[in-house]
């Protein structure tokens, strides 16, 4: 912040309050940074606004200006993929910087499978870092500046055909929603069928 135009640092401000003696009828001005960051990463402080007097004033009395800020904190996403990227990820509700006021309970969704081509695709599989579990669905709370990683694994499409066989004929194989992931093999033998 600036009083008449000199800095004023966090030192000034605190842990004691500024104050400074002006004549009687006397003008003072002052600004403030509408955000301030944080010696800890990720943290930051936003102005909600000021308590007392707009800039500038015109002393004819003591005078207290309080300016008010919350504190915020980031969160981070990511994904363990290079072909998934966070836009396959949804957080509610949404921050256009990743900050979130601190204690904001924040829903994160992440895509179930992410198409590649026509016989592969990512499918989701975990969540890491500072949140836990296989289902899509995560909440994280902001009560420190936290980091969440979305993990994929490769599938690759599986489809099984026969020939030689009678019509009309159904065979049904199911394995992980038709799709394997890569490296898994599957062994399909189709017994015969009596004629």
């Amino acid at each position: 912040m600036t009083v008449d135009g000199a800095a004023k640092t966090y030192g000034d401000l605190y842990p004691t309050l500024f104050s400074k003696w002006v004549d009687n009828g006397g003008s003072v001005t002052y600004s403030y940074t509408a955000t301030v960051t944080s010696s800890t990463t990720g943290k930051q402080f936003v102005s909600t606004g000021v308590t007392g007097p707009a800039s500038p004033i015109s002393v004819s009395g003591a005078v207290t200006v309080t300016l008010n800020y919350k504190t915020q904190y980031k969160l981070t996403l990511a994904t363990n993929l290079s072909g998934v990227g966070v836009s396959q990820m949804t957080a509610q509700p949404s921050s256009p910087d990743g900050f979130y006021d601190s204690g904001t309970s924040v829903d994160l969704t992440a895509d179930a499978t992410v198409r590649i081509d026509s016989g592969s695709r990512y499918a989701f599989n975990y969540w890491s870092d500072d949140a836990r579990g296989t289902s899509n669905h995560a909440t994280v709370t902001t009560c420190r500046a936290r980091s969440v990683t979305a993990n994929y694994e490769t599938q690759d499409l599986l489809t099984v055909k026969t020939n030689g066989l009678p019509r009309p004929l159904t065979t049904t194989v199911e394995y992980q929603n038709e799709r394997m992931n890569r490296d898994e093999q599957v062994v399909y033998q189709p017994i015969q069928p009596a004629l």
